[in-house]
């Protein structure tokens, strides 16, 4: 279990990268860049990056953040149910499901064929919004998550926003209006959304505070078999 949050951590060094960003608005007047006499300050980057403009880069790294940070999570999800699986295989074979007997020949070890059952039955369960996944993994394993109503609403709607800007080009549409109704937050149709440079902290806390959540209560059930 240890590796799997290992991993979330690590992964989440894009964030410093993130953080680039933030230092726009909080070291206006130190230096970004200096060669001779010559310097950039972060106030010049600032400029650079036009928000008023609706291509500019601090619109396009702040989206590509955003959604790099929902791909980590739900791949932190991903990994800590292929280690539950592969820790409590009964969980899966203990129930009856049918088994294409064609896929024996495919492998040629029995642990082959448990693992790739596995990443199947994985990816199944990843392709729901992020509460959904959370809330699968609960019920699989038997593990009460505790997350607000909130909490939940939140993952909804960050799934909801990063999949309208992949597929939609971040513009609000019926479909996403019908799936974030429970949002706190409102949204428009044909509305435009954009990540804000001050929401992409915001963003981060959320996260950590989730998997903070979700690691505590798995530990409190399968800690004594941690690695």
């Amino acid at each position: 279990m240890g590796k799997e949050v290992t991993s979330f951590i690590a992964t989440h060094k894009i964030y410093d990268l993130a953080t680039t960003m933030i230092q726009l608005y909080e070291s206006k007047d130190e230096t970004f860049f200096q060669l001779g006499e010559d310097k950039i300050t972060f106030d010049d980057i600032h400029k650079m990056l036009d928000e008023g403009d609706n291509d500019s880069l601090r619109l396009t790294c702040n989206e590509n953040t955003f959604k790099n940070f929902v791909s980590i999570f739900e791949n932190y999800i991903k990994d800590v149910l292929e280690y539950l699986y592969s820790t409590y295989p009964q969980h899966i074979f203990c129930k009856k499901e049918k088994l294409d007997m064609s896929k024996l020949n495919e492998f040629n070890t029995l642990e082959e064929l448990k693992d790739r059952i596995i990443k199947e039955k994985v990816i199944a369960l990843s392709y729901d919004n992020l509460s959904k996944m959370v809330k699968d993994m609960g019920v699989e394993f038997n593990i009460k998550f505790d997350l607000s109503e909130e909490e939940n609403n939140k993952l909804v709607e960050i799934t909801n926003v990063r999949n309208i800007m992949v597929h939609n080009r971040g513009i609000v549409n019926e479909k996403f209006l019908n799936n974030v109704k429970n949002s706190e937050q409102s949204f428009e149709l044909e509305q435009w959304i954009i990540i804000g440079t001050e929401d992409i902290s915001g963003f981060y806390n959320f996260y950590i505070d989730i998997v903070n959540k979700l690691h505590g209560k798995i530990m409190d059930k399968y800690g004594k078999n941690s690695d």
